[in-house]
């Protein structure tokens, strides 16, 4: 390459300079020397292209692009796998944990490495060309084409290539009139079932609202190819064609600038409904935020017209050109002064614009690698890619200048870029009906049998999503409408704290005992079925008990008011807990239950069982049918107390009526006692790792039998350990339906992976549900991909562990 820049500084052929980022190639008909800006389809200069036959201008371009989708599939896989294989912050083991962080390093920077490998691969069909016509017959078959051709005589005997051209000549003839004619029929049906959908929550769920979905994810792809029909073909710079270029443009760009005003408000709307924000932000909770829902219906009608009329506009009036031939690039030392001026705007809003997509590409990347946010993979592929993505992919792909033909552009890596963002914040919705959903009735199958769906009664199944996932649903939500009876705050014990903290901010132990002078109530929120009140009739019901994590409280702002309600219209008595914190984790609703340690928030909810015990005819509870589930700190609390409550370490401690059929950890952090084994370690300094308070430990003592301070209860804590029969006294663990996203950034899925494996390799029954790219907090938006899967499944799980 040197020798040829060496012996030609500029182009043979143009005879410009050759920089440092241009080549000189040959053509591959005339084999002179050209540099690569005069070099059309990258295997021809431009001074006889023109002779050459189309076919042998497309021949093996097909191929160009698949190095860069496999090697860009492998890249995302190797930065996604990295977190997902990641074993969990075993501080026991740091030899372990220090190879597990290094894995995560190597995999996201060698993905990173091939992802800028990616820009400069060379294309495979040119490659592939230039091997084809090195033959002699192949270099002769070209040359009597090209003289066909000038005589007029060139018929392609290519049938791939006759099939390409019938069916370009075929949309070019009706001027893809089949597409409007599919796209106006659609966008008709949504104006139609949208406002059913919207005012029949109980359509949720149902294989209609899985039809209308599909409706809609067709309609939406069909709307943004007439866009980029109208945006190739009916918006060309001519000056006959002005006016049809203005109204296209018009009517394309305020489509496309809708979507932000439909899926901002929808999603504020949405939070202010399941009372969020008081769990978010205490200074947005006052605020009536009603009127969001009824805007973004509003918007969403609109936009349907709009993308109608125009639809109309190009099947009834509008011309389209279908002449793409180069556009003449004008230098920008050869543009007038008032040219200059007049384009800085434009050039501005470009450039500001591939920053955006630059960035919209680095959040893509991050959220395959971890999901900080902990919503990304729950927006992404809707509220995110189309609110927000997809307008600005849109716009930047509008405004920057395309020269057809010409591969080496800004235009064509924006238009990779722009896939790989929209790869990745689709995957969520993509992966989770076909790929998640598949693994997870997978490991029913084992553990119930094939015939699981069989041996759900008719009358249960009649209550039950028919459908794991609805693409409506997913970008529209549904309401869980609840009717029935529930109490808040409903009193069951007091208890006293194990640490104080002092007014100069130091904490104060009494060791093993606790500061009986302070007394703090402790409460539960609980959902009857319908048709059922408090201390009415005698029916009983099967029990679920939700765990909050930390930092978060039980009420009707927080994550398990929805599936509280969601269950409690399946049939079941549903008990919202409400425990003390461990460490100083404060959160705003309930401040002042700080200061217990993990026993003793086990030990709360373990007081609860019994006082429910005491009560079961006024709250309609049967305690021989009993789920613990959690989310996060309260998942670890849901896998002991499944597992332990009938212990003789816990005896006496929990209701001696009740049988537990399950344990429904989300996200649940069951090693975050190996983990913690080491944060109180001198070399981690006083604070440890600041993951807890090491005056305000989770477990009293040290699990080392050789320490002084050897505390043997840690053994009871921790959910592996427990599983084991030569540890827990014979007992066999209950099933547990686990649930979890890839990327989660506080827990990590190997935990659940590590849990599954040593539930089976006991011979119980762990069903490991893991969601692609989905965070800590997978399934707090009960309509999104991950939860609708959530309460498909987990409903079936309940039904196939209890005894009904």
């Amino acid at each position: 390459m040197m020798d040829i820049l060496a012996l030609y500084p500029q182009c043979p052929h143009c005879g410009k300079k050759i920089g440092y980022f241009n080549r000189i190639e040959h053509c591959a008909y005339s084999d002179e020397l050209v540099c690569n800006k005069c070099i059309v389809s990258g295997r021809f200069s431009d001074s006889v292209v023109e002779k050459i036959p189309n076919e042998f201008r497309e021949k093996f371009r097909i191929f160009n692009m698949l190095p860069w989708l496999v090697i860009a599939l492998i890249a995302l896989l190797m930065i996604q796998s990295g977190w997902y294989r990641f074993g969990g912050w075993a501080l026991s083991n740091v030899d372990k944990l220090l190879e597990n962080v290094l894995y995560i390093f190597g995999m996201v920077l060698g993905g990173l490495l091939l992802l800028l490998i990616t820009t400069r691969l060379p294309h495979l069909g040119t490659w592939m060309f230039y091997w084809w016509i090195s033959k002699p017959k192949n270099k002769k078959k070209l040359e009597e084409a090209v003289n066909t051709k000038e005589e007029g005589r060139y018929v392609s005997t290519n049938r791939l290539y006759s099939l390409k051209r019938k069916i370009i000549d075929y949309l070019k003839n009706t001027q893809t009139r089949d597409l409007f004619i599919v796209t106006i029929i659609l966008n008709s049906l949504m104006l139609i079932f949208f406002p059913i959908m919207q005012n029949k929550p109980y359509l949720a769920g149902t294989y209609f609202s899985a039809i209308v979905g599909i409706i809609w994810s067709l309609t939406l792809v069909c709307n943004i190819l007439v866009l980029l029909v109208a945006a190739g073909f009916y918006s060309h710079k001519k000056r006959e064609n002005k006016k049809q270029r203005v109204l296209v443009e018009v009517f394309s760009w305020t489509y496309i600038l809708l979507f932000p005003f439909i899926f901002i408000p929808f999603i504020i709307g949405k939070i202010w409904s399941l009372n969020a924000f008081e769990e978010l932000a205490d200074e947005l909770a006052g605020i009536n935020f009603g009127p969001m829902l009824v805007l973004y219906q509003v918007i969403f009608i609109v936009q349907t017209i709009l993308i109608i009329l125009t639809v109309f506009y190009l099947l009834l009036k509008a011309t389209p050109d279908y002449n793409l031939q180069n556009e003449r690039k004008i230098s920008w030392s050869s543009k007038s002064l008032k040219l200059k001026i007049k384009q800085i705007p434009k050039s501005f809003i470009t450039i500001l614009l591939l920053a955006v997509l630059i960035f919209a590409f680095a959040f893509s990347l991050l959220m395959i690698v971890v999901d900080p946010a902990m919503a990304l993979g729950i927006v992404a592929p809707t509220y995110v890619l189309v609110g927000l993505f997809l307008p600005v992919i849109y716009a930047t792909l509008k405004l920057i200048p395309r020269r057809p033909k010409k591969y080496k552009q800004i235009f064509w890596r924006s238009v990779k870029i722009s896939a790989v963002i929209v790869a990745i914040c689709a995957a969520p919705a993509i992966l989770t009906p076909t790929w998640t959903n598949r693994y997870i009735e997978d490991q029913f199958d084992v553990a119930f049998g094939d015939d699981w769906e069989t041996q759900i009664s008719d009358d249960l199944q009649s209550k039950f999503r028919k459908v794991p996932y609805s693409a409506y649903e997913n970008f529209f939500g549904f309401e869980i409408s609840y009717e029935g009876a529930a109490l808040y705050d409903v009193f069951y014990m007091y208890d006293s704290p194990r640490y104080v903290k002092a007014p100069d901010g130091t904490i104060l132990s009494n060791g093993s005992s606790k500061f009986t002078e302070a007394k703090r109530a402790f409460t539960f929120d609980i959902y009857l079925p319908p048709n059922e009140e408090f201390g009415v009739g005698s029916n009983k019901y099967p029990l679920i008990m939700f765990c909050h994590g930390v930092g978060m409280a039980k009420g009707t702002g927080n994550a398990n008011f929805s599936v509280s309600r969601y269950f409690a219209n399946q049939g079941y008595t549903v008990v919202d807990m409400e425990y003390g914190r461990t460490g100083w984790v404060t959160n705003r609703t309930n401040i002042g239950h700080d200061g217990y340690d993990f026993p003793d928030t086990c030990l709360q909810v373990a007081n609860c069982t019994k006082f429910l015990d005491l009560n079961q005819e006024y709250y309609h509870v049967d305690m021989s049918n009993v789920w613990f589930s959690g989310r996060s700190f309260g998942g670890w609390m849901a896998t002991v107390l499944a597992y332990g409550y009938n212990l003789p370490f816990f005896a006496g401690n929990f209701s001696e009526t009740m049988v537990v059929r399950g344990s429904i950890p989300m996200y649940g952090a069951h090693a975050i006692l190996e983990a913690g084994e080491l944060l109180t370690l001198d070399m981690l300094g006083d604070d440890g790792l600041g993951v807890m308070d090491v005056s305000a430990p989770y477990v009293r003592g040290s699990p080392n039998p050789e320490d002084p301070d050897y505390n043997p209860e840690w053994i009871f804590y921790n959910p592996y350990k427990m599983i084991d029969p030569s540890i827990n006294g014979g007992f066999t663990a209950c099933p547990t339906l686990m649930i979890h996203g890839t990327q989660d950034p506080l827990v990590p899925p190997g935990w659940d992976i590590q849990l599954k494996s040593t539930l089976e390799s006991y011979g119980s029954v762990g069903i490991a549900a893991l969601y692609p790219l989905g965070s800590h907090a997978t399934d707090v938006i009960h309509w999104s991909h991950y939860g609708q899967s959530v309460l498909y499944y987990m409903e079936r799980f309940l039904a196939l562990t209890g005894d009904f």
